[in-house]
């Protein structure tokens, strides 16, 4: 019966009858009834970082991938969620999505990934299970900012979602002018489209932008 705060949000005087829980720093509360009367439920997100207001349209994955440990803010206290996302960097935060462990075995899966950096057992566990093949010159280029693409294939192989090869008739039924059905890409982009993979307003109705890079709030 103590007075809830929400930071930035609102203060519950009421007790708290509903669904809620603590992600991260913050809590999302679901109030079912407030005092006698409330017309719920009524929702409540207290933010986090000073960068990501609650009207962000990204805020609720955040807080929620912030909540697993899959990322984490800035030394000051800020998410940057305009920032880019390098490729060891991605790799990470799938893997703390998927709930998977690398082996602490795996090394020396790249000539330009360093012994002992601290993505190495995510990059070479990868690696070794074919969620990451690497470039064809052999190198696996760990802080190059991730594209579009890449994001979308390391997703769908990490989480385990198959995407198997397609028919010419559903390549060329993908719609997106920049988008060659023949690209390597391709079929993960259909899958991942077909599974409503993306956020609003991530695609147009016409293009992917398959090499732009992906943000830290998009990611």
């Amino acid at each position: 019966d103590q007075p809830l705060e929400l930071p930035g949000v609102v203060r519950i005087v009421a007790p708290l009858v509903g669904r809620h829980r603590r992600a991260g720093n913050h809590i999302v509360a679901a109030i079912d009834n407030v005092e006698q009367g409330g017309q719920g439920p009524i929702l409540g997100l207290a933010q986090t970082f000073p960068d990501v207001p609650i009207d962000h349209p990204h805020a609720e994955h955040i807080e929620d991938l912030v909540s697993i440990g899959a990322v984490q803010g800035h030394p000051d206290g800020t998410f940057r969620p305009s920032d880019s996302v390098n490729r060891a960097e991605f790799l990470k935060i799938a893997y703390r999505v998927a709930g998977i462990e690398p082996s602490d075995t795996a090394t020396g899966c790249f000539p330009d990934v360093v012994s002992g950096a601290w993505y190495e057992e995510y990059v070479c566990d990868a690696a070794e299970r074919r969620f990451v093949q690497g470039y064809n010159d052999g190198l696996f280029r760990p802080e190059r900012t991730i594209s579009r693409a890449e994001g979308t294939k390391i997703s769908l192989e990490v989480l385990g979602i198959s995407s198997p090869t397609l028919q010419e008739k559903d390549l060329l039924g993908l719609g997106f002018i920049d988008v060659s059905p023949y690209s390597w890409y391709a079929r993960y982009l259909h899958r991942a489209s077909s599974l409503g993979f993306y956020p609003p307003g991530f695609l147009t109705e016409t293009t992917f932008q398959p090499d732009v890079p992906l943000t830290r709030g998009e990611t």
